[in-house]
Parts: structure tokens; sequence; C-alpha cells
């Protein structure tokens, strides 16, 4: 429990990430074109992209076209992780993000969820995963959540659709959700302290140079580290 008494609500969910872009336009491109993203609304400089028509956005471009670039070892985004519905659909995001020309930068088995990872034009970092079943995941003793990072198996996750016409599958399924955030941090003791006493989060997870923090048992809904620092 936080020092005030506050506490974040099991059920809490994210709103939409806002990115601030340099070039609208490339951006625009690349959400709308490879990841299959839909504009729900623009209001000036600002964009709402969403996974369908109908359906509440998921991320927020605002342009500012002298934006420049933060230094390296600077606090702000590692990457935003956007959460599939199924290891289905994760297949799906695998094929036809791939098929549009994408390069991933990795892949993970997190032993609590399979991930995808990738930059966006302007270098901001992105997962796409689909969690394995809550129950499925362990916990040691002090309550923190077993996770890993693997090799991603390939052959299995596409089994899932096999058979499947790829003219069919979506990248993002419009149940796509914000699924949590990675921050990069300069101090992770301070920053831990604050999400902890002040906003009342849970540490699932502690490695030294990083932690990961949740409300409701999740894995994470926040996960911070210092490896560019």
């Amino acid at each position: 429990m936080s020092r005030s008494g506050f506490k974040l609500a099991p059920e809490m969910s994210f709103g939409p990430v806002s990115l601030r872009v340099k070039d609208l336009s490339s951006m625009l491109l690349f959400y709308e074109k490879e990841l299959g993203l839909t504009a729900v609304r623009r209001d000036g400089d600002v964009v709402e992209l969403s996974p369908s028509e109908g359906r509440l956005p998921i991320l927020v471009l605002k342009h500012i076209p002298d934006l420049e670039k933060a230094p390296e070892a600077s606090a702000g985004l590692y990457h935003y992780a956007l959460l599939l519905p199924d290891r289905r659909s994760l297949a799906a995001a695998y094929l036809t993000i791939g098929n549009a020309g994408v390069v991933f930068d990795g892949y993970a088995d997190h032993l609590v969820s399979e991930a995808l990872y990738l930059n966006d034009p302007e270098g901001n970092g992105i997962e796409i995963y689909a969690d394995r079943p809550s129950s499925k995941w362990k916990f040691d003793e002090d309550g923190q959540v077993d996770m890993s990072t693997q090799p991603l198996d390939i052959d299995s996750l596409l089994k899932e659709v096999a058979g499947v016409p790829q003219d069919s599958l979506k990248a993002l399924p419009e149940e796509t959700r914000v699924g949590h955030i990675h921050l990069k941090v300069t101090d992770l003791q301070r920053s831990l302290s604050f999400y902890r006493t002040v906003l009342g989060l849970d540490l699932m997870r502690y490695y030294g140079s990083a932690a990961f923090l949740s409300v409701g048992r999740y894995h994470h809904h926040i996960g911070m580290n210092t490896w560019e620092a």
C-alpha cells in the first residue's frame, strides 16, 4: 500500500499511448499500412489510431516538426506493449507484419507471455505479445513471478494458423489493447520507490538493473530498466 493509502484498482487498464513525432506522414504510413491501425480521429496535428473503426484509440501521434531526439541515456520510453487476445493472433501478427516488409528486432518467450519486438520509423520500441494463461504462471515464495527471456518457438507459433489463408489474417485484431509500458530510468531505486509508495504498485520481479510492477498480480503493467543509463 502506498504511504498515502492510494491503491490502483486491480482491473486497471491503459488508455492510448501518446507519442510525439517529427515526421507524421512516415509514422502514419507505418502504423496504418504495416500495422493495420485505423486513424479514427484527426484534430490538427494530433491523430488517434485504433485497431478498427468504432474502437477506442490505442495510440495518439502528436506532430512536432522541430522535435529533437532525446539523448541516448535519458529517461523515457523503452517500449510500449500491445497485448493480443491469444496465441493465434500473435501468429497472425508475425506473418502479416513480416509480409509487409517490417523487420523484427527480436522474439522472446518470457514464460508468462510470448512476444515480438520491433521499432517504428522514429525508433520507438514496440512489443506485440500474447499472454499465456495466468494459471500457468509460476510464483516463488516471495510472490515474485517467474519471467525469463528465452527463444521464441516460431515453428510452434505458426502451427496456430496452419492452413489459414494469409490474406485473411490481421496484423492487430480489434481486441488489441495496451498491455504494459516499459521505461528507461536513470535511478532504478528512486523510480521503484515512486511507483510502489505513491501509486501502490506491487513489485512482481526484480533483477538488479530492471524491475517489473503491477496491480492485481498481473506479471507487469510497468517495466523499468537502467540498461542504457
